[in-house]
């Protein structure tokens, strides 16, 4: 683990930069666009390729939040939080999400803002990748801590796969994708939760995350 730490820490120095480098482009794209509309005035046809070349800025802006979620160091403030009404709201969010909560629902130390991301970027990959089968997601106690577990039966991953699926661009789905993940992997570092995907004996791809127990104190 150690030997992979230094790998690890220049991916997010790098990610790091490519999420300055695309806000910095981002933002003078837009700002010649505003100056052309200015131009031109009211022109239902270069209005329409106008508004298509800021759509094309938005999709850059959001990758740029991924890879900044991947590369963030910063500590979080983590509350002590029941995430089952998280759970509940993200769950209802996604058709097929089928959520089992344990009577037994302990405090987590969490950031509900910034982990609701990662929680919902989870579901989105795993609905994604089993379109037409239940996602089933569940919650119980596991340790002094939660541990949540989404298994989805979708995709049949390469074993070797599995050990770089949070790494950003990786994906099964297309060129150009694969941040979701890593967003996932930032975010959840940042609040200390251990996570790792397997596949099940019945073959479902199945993500990890335990949660560590909510600090004595209101705030860690």
């Amino acid at each position: 683990m150690n030997g992979t730490e230094p790998a690890l820490k220049r991916m997010k120095r790098l990610c790091s930069v490519l999420s300055h480098e695309l806000n910095n482009d981002s933002g003078i794209i837009q700002g010649y666009v505003e100056l052309l509309r200015m131009e031109l005035g009211s022109n239902s046809e270069s209005d329409y390729y106008l508004d298509r070349i800021l759509q094309a800025c938005g999709r850059l802006t959001d990758r740029s939040r991924s890879l900044e979620s991947f590369a963030e160091t910063r500590e979080l403030m983590l509350l002590s939080c029941d995430l089952s009404p998280l759970l509940l709201e993200e769950s209802e969010r996604h058709p097929g999400v089928q959520l089992s909560l344990d009577d037994t629902i302990r405090p987590v130390a969490a950031n509900p803002d910034t982990l609701r991301q990662a929680i919902r970027e989870l579901l989105n990959n795993a609905t994604e990748a089993s379109p037409n089968l239940p996602v089933r997601v569940h919650y119980a106690p596991c340790g002094e801590g939660m541990q949540l577990v989404v298994s989805n039966r979708g995709e049949c991953l390469d074993p070797e796969l599995l050990d770089s699926i949070f790494d950003p661009y990786v994906s099964t789905r297309g060129k150009g994708r694969g941040l979701g993940l890593a967003r996932v992997h930032g975010i959840l570092s940042r609040h200390h939760a251990q996570f790792f995907v397997d596949k099940s004996p019945a073959d479902e791809i199945q993500f990890h995350i335990h949660f560590p127990p909510a600090p004595p104190d209101p705030a860690w």
